[in-house]
């Protein structure tokens, strides 16, 4: 079972996998083992890591660091497990990968680790809370100089926490089954659920499908309404499209783009499970939308850029082992010219929506600024940035405009 965690932290770690996408093809009868071993070590990286570095003189192989910090994981998270076993079976996977080499080098370090008591900082300095929650320094005095203190904790700290699965009901599949197991939240039409229901009849046949409740909120946050128009500039995998359509009442025309043809498939995909028609996969670079549909062709336009993802930690964790500085200073730029090349394809009166899921002004609060500067020809009515720890949900931000001239 282990092994199984390893090779998918190889996956995410090594070759740069997204951790849900590796542990789909994970067929086991633990997989919630599994996928907590997977997630709790991404989220934990290098909390687990300062644990065994001490007793390590030069680096080493990423695959034996891997290796340990899962080991290091298990010893401080998961209980049921005795010290001896948990350094039996990882000399065990490192015999069946390294053909017998290593196996003095992580007996020592684990048998070191386990002699040293759990390592525990006062959360008094930004370098403690850093390693605490294994977080980049950079991301937290980001968090820190951007939404206070307070604020920032909140945020790293949820960021650790086991995420939530929510589904979104759709009406245009009926199928009669007991569906007392649906726990309701505040977002209408969206359920809480545990892992079992993924593999129930509902949820095969389109019924329910899964997405974040703050995400589910973006297409309530918007003012799409039967037989309009719309333009999802950034569309792939389809959730908020299907949403939107959901509140059009399977009537009027989304034309849904994405950059690639393997994302439009999953719209595809999604449009054939949930029988919803009036959304138009399409191909087309949203940076250069304005070159494919004439001006005042879309009664609302719903940006949900690609973002730098700093609100949706718990389930893609991954992100914090390589997310860089200039990364969102990249994504700052892509993002403006999604706007500038859509800005112009709204009909005067009709509405736009930016949204992310990251917890970032610049790529937020500093881009409607931008966008207002740059197109007065709008006004902004309503913005809203929604925390992970108070909503139990993934960070999220959104921003409505209307085109007044």
């Amino acid at each position: 079972m282990r092994k199984i965690a390893f090779d998918v932290l190889r996956k995410v770690i090594v070759d740069h996998k997204y951790a849900n996408v590796a542990l789909k093809n994970v067929d086991h009868p633990n997989v919630a083992l599994i996928t907590q071993l997977v997630y709790g070590t991404l989220q934990n990286y290098e909390y687990c890591k300062a644990h065994w570095q001490p007793f390590i003189s030069k680096p080493l192989k990423k695959d034996i660091e891997i290796l340990l910090t899962l080991s290091v994981y298990q010893w401080i998270f998961i209980d049921k497990t005795p010290d001896y076993a948990i350094v039996n079976e990882t000399i065990e996977i490192a015999k069946r990968l390294f053909d017998g080499r290593y196996q003095k080098v992580i007996n020592a370090v684990l048998r070191n680790v386990f002699l040293q008591p759990i390592l525990s900082l006062p959360f008094d300095t930004n370098e403690n809370i850093a390693l605490m929650t294994s977080f980049p320094l950079w991301i937290i005095n980001l968090w820190e100089k951007q939404y206070g203190k307070e604020l920032m904790l909140d945020f790293a700290l949820s960021s650790n926490k086991a995420s939530t699965i929510y589904v979104k009901e759709n009406p245009f599949v009926s199928l009669l089954e007991d569906d007392s197991h649906l726990e309701k939240t505040d977002v209408q039409g969206c359920y809480a659920v545990d892992r079992t229901f993924l593999s129930s009849k509902a949820f095969a046949f389109g019924k329910y499908i899964v997405q974040d409740k703050n995400a589910q909120q973006v297409a309530h946050f918007v003012d799409v309404k039967p037989n309009d128009v719309v333009l999802d500039a950034c569309a792939a995998p389809g959730g908020k499209s299907v949403s939107m359509a959901i509140k059009m009442n399977n009537q009027g025309k989304i034309i849904a783009l994405d950059v690639f043809e393997h994302r439009l498939q999953l719209i595809q995909q999604l449009i054939r499970k949930t029988k919803i028609d009036i959304i138009k996969p399409t191909l087309q670079d949203a940076t250069k939308a304005h070159e494919a549909f004439k001006e005042e062709t879309f009664d609302g336009v719903l940006v949900d850029a690609p973002c730098s993802g700093l609100g949706v930690l718990k389930r893609k964790p991954e992100i914090k082992l390589f997310i860089k500085p200039s990364d969102l200073d990249q994504l700052v730029t892509l993002q403006q010219e999604i706007l500038k090349s859509v800005a112009l394809l709204v009909k005067v009166g009709g509405w736009l929506v930016y949204s992310t899921c990251t917890i970032n002004k610049k790529e937020n609060e500093k881009q409607s600024e931008y966008f207002l500067n740059k197109f007065p020809q709008y006004e902004k009515i309503e913005e809203k940035f929604i925390n992970p720890k108070t909503s139990e949900a993934d960070g999220f931000y959104m921003v409505k405009y209307k085109r007044t001239s």
